[in-house]
């Protein structure tokens, strides 16, 4: 079979052994994978270096072979999908996983969105595990055109919470819209946003969390922006590490600071089974609405660049064989 590796560096698709069945585990050929920022950082990881580790962990696929250990119901041919695998090989032809990462996909899900899923667990976990909504909430988000934080924009709306986003290209401010926020702005407009984070605020004192996947560039506008006692989460750092940071900046407003993980929060099977059945009910009732952009197979090293870029926003998916 076929799939991407890492060597020296370098994003190669090669050829690979087909997987093969362990106890507990299913063996599912891949037709769609979702690409990830951590995609993209498993370039400079050692683990993956060699093919120690595949690249791609976000994907749906049609199961194969089951292991006869497996205790839940798995059947050749059905529609799965799972997201919490690192290092699993989404981009390759075929994987095998354990019966615990995978889920079944409801037939009223399209390929393309049941791999969006893992965008989707990290919506729900940093809305509701690292922060407990309440109602006159307002939010800021960074990226707010992005894949998380799209989704986090249109949960938030669909509950009745307040979101303000960042964006970096001015093309994205009607997309930020259209994902359910009240208001946008540009990292250059940050006295703006901070400004409406104090007026849509029922207290007039600014956001109650900051959500934040670009790190350094929007470091200064979230402690700024945020009201006392808030919450600042930081779950990404695509405009570099957040270097700085003091005790000083948060104790003048008693702010809270976390780096919640996806991987770590969505572990529990009971947890991961259920956050996605309301992951796709959500997606059925038009809370959640993808916003899909497909490569080709050969393409990945394009989804790469593009995404480093920022020319493409929304949901990205490599489509592994249409077949």
């Amino acid at each position: 079979m076929k799939g991407y590796v890492v060597q020296n560096g370098k994003l190669v698709l090669a050829k690979l052994a087909d997987p093969q069945l362990k106890p507990n585990h299913v063996i599912v050929r891949n037709l769609i994978a979702g690409v990830n920022h951590h995609d993209i950082t498993a370039l400079k990881n050692p683990n993956f270096e060699g093919g120690k580790k595949l690249l791609g962990f976000e994907g749906m696929g049609i199961v194969e072979s089951v292991d006869p250990t497996c205790e839940k119901k798995f059947e050749a041919g059905q529609r799965v999908c799972y997201a919490t695998a690192f290092g699993i090989g989404a981009f390759s032809e075929k994987i095998s996983i354990h019966e615990n990462f995978l889920l079944p996909v409801p037939d009223y899900i399209s390929s393309d969105h049941a791999a969006t899923l893992f965008k989707a667990l990290a919506a729900h976990m940093l809305l509701f595990r690292t922060y407990t909504l309440r109602k006159g909430d307002v939010l800021g988000i960074t990226s707010a055109s992005g894949g998380v934080a799209s989704y986090l924009a249109q949960w938030a709306s669909g509950v009745g919470v307040k979101t303000i986003g960042l964006f970096s290209n001015v093309a994205n401010k009607a997309i930020a819209a259209e994902n359910g926020c009240v208001a946008s702005f540009s990292y250059t407009e940050s006295e703006k946003f901070i400004e409406q984070a104090k007026k849509y605020s029922g207290t007039g004192l600014g956001l109650n969390a900051f959500y934040d996947s670009m790190g350094i560039k929007a470091y200064a506008i979230g402690i700024k922006a945020l009201a006392p006692f808030g919450l600042y989460v930081n779950y990404g750092d695509l405009s570099g590490e957040l270097k700085g940071m003091a005790a000083k900046h948060f104790e003048k407003k008693a702010l809270f600071f976390t780096t919640p993980s996806t991987f770590y929060s969505k572990a529990n099977v009971a947890e991961l089974g259920l956050t996605a059945n309301m992951i796709f009910e959500n997606i059925h009732n038009h809370i959640l609405r993808p916003n899909i952009h497909r490569y080709k197979y050969s393409h990945l090293q394009q989804a790469f660049n593009e995404m480093q870029n920022g020319k493409i926003v929304g949901h990205k998916v490599l489509v592994v064989s249409d077949n």
